[in-house]
């Protein structure tokens, strides 16, 4: 069994840094919103975070969100089979993930407003989904022959 909790993550947002005309990441405002209350199908709320001032670096702390907890059940069986002397027949199942469940690496933790036709900001839409999954079950049986 492999089991652990969640890695820090930083939230990051892109804006062009003042004075050098590049688009960069630097961290958002905090708004006090529940950051884990979050609309269905996302695990993080955008509503926690807020576009900071022009100019200024956002309030938000390194390392502020919880990423995904990890969970794993590996396992192998083994047999050997005596066939006649000297003769042994070794047969090895080994299966990672056997419980076939999904594990998220990371969650995304890109926010970018941008103004739509109406005016408003939109924030981004793939703000708070999984960046990623573990891999699926894998099995691999192996046998051996030894004398």
């Amino acid at each position: 069994i492999s089991a652990g909790s969640g890695m820090p993550e930083t939230p990051q947002f892109l804006a062009t840094v003042p004075g050098t005309g590049v688009t960069n990441t630097i961290r958002p405002d905090r708004t006090g919103a529940s950051l884990y209350q979050s609309p269905a199908g996302y695990h993080l709320n955008v509503a926690a975070f807020a576009s900071p001032a022009a100019g200024q670096w956002g309030t938000s702390r390194r390392d502020s969100i919880t990423g995904p907890g990890q969970f794993s059940l590996d396992g192998s069986l083994s047999k050997t089979y005596r066939l006649r002397a000297p003769f042994n027949l070794d047969v090895r199942v080994d299966a990672t993930n056997l419980l076939n469940h999904v594990s998220y690496t990371a969650w995304n933790t890109t926010l970018n407003w941008n103004t739509g036709a109406s005016g408003t900001a939109l924030s981004s839409p793939t703000f708070g989904l999984p960046a990623a999954a573990n891999s699926m079950r894998m099995m691999q049986v192996t046998a051996r022959l030894r004398f």
